[in-house]
C-alpha cells in the first residue's frame, strides 16, 4: 500500500518484477489475480525506463503539455476569448460565455496555468537545459536529454504520486543533485525503482524488496534495509542449522531403532514429528556477476597521446588545441555536465569519430576496447544472445562463449 507522503524504493535483481509492480500501479499491466485500487482523481506522474521517441514540438511546449485536462482548458479559453472578441456586449450569448470564461479561468488557476511557462523554464534550467534549448524541437536531442524532457513534464504537472523507473540513469551530477533537492520538498507520494543506493538513501524512507516472487517491506533507507536483511538472514540461517541438527538426531534414532520391537512406538512418534515439522528454508543468496578482464599483451609506457586536438560541430567548438596523455596502468575518469564533450572525447579515442585538427596516437601493442553509452544500438536484435555474442568472437569455441554469457547470468 502507498499513502500520501510515502517515499518508497523498490529494489531487487533484474527481471524480478520491479517495473511490473510500477506498471500495475500505473494501470498499464493487469494482475492475473487480486486487484489494484487507486483513490479517485489521483494524478499519477510516470517516468518509464525506456527511451522516449521525440517529435518536432519545441521542448518548452512539450513540457508545458502536462495533462489533457489542462490542454483542453487552455485551448477552450483561447477559443472563447476569440469568440467573445467578435460578439457585441448585448449579444444573448455573452452572459453564458462570461460564465463559462469564469469557470475556465478558475480551472486554469487550479493548475497554476498562469505561471506555467515560468515554472517550466525553471525546471528545464534545473535539469541542465540552456535557455535557447527550450525552443528547439525535442526530437533533435539525444536519448538522455529526451528522458529529461519527460521528467521535466512530470515534475511540472505536480502529480499526487510519482512512479519513477530508474530516474537517475540519464542525469549528470548537477542535474541529479537538482532532482534530489526537488524530490526532498515534493509533498506527494514517491515510488521509485533504482539500483542507485546513494540516491535511495537520500530520498526514500521505506524499501520494498522484490525477489523470487516474494515482496518484503522494510522501514528505513537502503543502508538500514541491508543491515536489517543481513540480521534476519543470520537469524534464519541459525534457525536452519539448529533444525538440521535436530533432524539429524531424530533420523539417527529412527535408523538405529527401526527394527527393535520395544522402541517401535517411539520410532513411529518421531517419524510423525518429522512429517509435521515445518521446515526452515535457508536464505538464498542472489547470483552475482563474476568475470575478469583478460590480461592484454604488455604495451609500451605511453598508451595514448593526444596533441593539438580540435573538434567542431558546425559553429560549436568542443575542443581546441587539446592535449592529453594516458600512461600504462592509469585509471582515468571523465566528469562534467552533459554536452561538455565527454562522449565525444571517448569516441575520438576509440577511432570512431573524426576530428578536425591535431593527432591521436596509440602506443606500442595497444588495442582499444570501446563500450558506448547506447551500446544496444549496435546490437542485432534479430539474433539470439548466443549468436550475437559469438559473432564478435569467432576465434572462441561455442562453450567458451556460453561460459562468458553464464558469468553475466544468462
Amino acid at each position: 500500500s502507498v499513502h500520501r507522503g510515502d517515499r518508497i524504493g523498490i529494489v531487487g535483481p533484474n527481471g524480478a518484477g520491479k517495473s511490473t509492480i510500477l506498471g500495475m500501479m500505473e494501470g498499464t499491466v493487469s494482475p492475473d489475480e487480486g486487484e489494484v485500487s487507486v483513490e479517485k482523481r489521483i494524478r499519477k506522474g510516470v517516468l518509464h525506463q525506456e527511451l522516449v521517441p521525440g517529435t518536432d514540438t519545441p521542448v518548452l511546449e512539450e513540457v508545458m503539455n502536462v495533462s489533457d485536462e489542462l490542454r483542453s482548458t487552455k485551448d477552450r479559453l483561447s477559443q472563447l476569448e476569440h469568440e467573445m472578441a467578435v460578439l457585441s456586449e448585448d449579444s444573448p450569448q455573452m452572459e453564458a460565455m462570461i460564465e463559462e470564461l469564469g469557470h475556465l479561468q478558475h480551472e486554469f488557476e487550479r493548475f497554476d496555468g498562469y505561471t506555467l511557462e515560468a515554472r517550466a523554464l525553471k525546471v528545464l534550467a534545473g535539469l541542465g537545459f540552456r535557455p535557447e534549448d527550450a525552443y528547439r524541437p525535442w526530437g533533435q536531442f539525444s536519448g538522455g536529454w529526451r528522458m529529461r524532457v519527460a521528467l521535466a513534464k512530470i515534475l511540472l504537472a505536480d502529480p499526487d504520486v510519482l512512479l519513477l523507473d530508474e530516474p537517475t540513469n540519464h542525469l549528470d551530477l548537477e542535474s541529479l543533485l537538482w532532482v534530489e533537492d526537488y524530490l526532498s520538498t515534493y509533498k506527494g507520494a514517491i515510488v521509485l525503482v533504482s539500483h542507485d543506493r546513494v540516491f535511495l538513501n537520500r530520498i526514500v524512507s521505506r524499501i520494498v524488496e522484490v525477489d523470487r516472487g516474494r515482496v518484503t517491506s522494510y522501514t528505513g533507507d537502503y543502508d538500514e534495509f541491508e543491515r536489517t536483511r543481513q540480521m534476519q538472514e543470520g537469524v534464519i540461517l541459525s534457525a536452519y542449522r539448529s533444525q538440521q541438527e535436530k533432524i539429524k538426531r531424530i533420523q539417527k534414532f529412527i535408523n538405529q531403532n527401526r527394527v527393535k520391537a520395544r522402541t517401535a512406538s517411539r520410532v513411529q512418534s518421531r517419524v510423525k514429528m518429522l512429517e509435521k515439522m515445518e521446515r526452515v528454508e535457508p536464505p538464498v543468496k542472489s547470483k552475482t556477476l563474476r568475470f575478469s578482464f583478460p590480461q592484454p599483451p604488455h604495451s609500451g609506457r605511453r598508451v595514448l597521446e593526444i596533441a593539438g586536438l580540435t573538434k567542431r560541430y558546425g559553429s560549436l567548438t568542443v575542443y581546441e588545441g587539446f592535449n592529453f596523455a594516458v600512461e600504462r596502468g592509469d585509471r582515468v575518469g571523465l566528469v562534467g555536465p552533459n554536452g561538455a564533450g565527454k562522449s565525444t572525447l571517448l569516441k575520438i579515442m576509440a577511432g570512431i569519430l573524426p576530428y578536425d585538427e591535431g593527432s591521436v596516437k596509440y602506443g606500442h601493442m595497444v588495442e582499444p576496447g570501446y563500450f558506448a553509452q547506447h551500446q544496444y544500438e549496435s546490437l542485432n536484435s534479430a539474433r539470439s544472445i548466443l549468436e550475437e555474442a559469438y559473432s564478435v568472437s569467432p576465434a572462441l569455441t561455442e562453450q567458451e562463449v556460453r561460459n562468458l554469457l553464464g558469468a553475466f547470468l544468462f
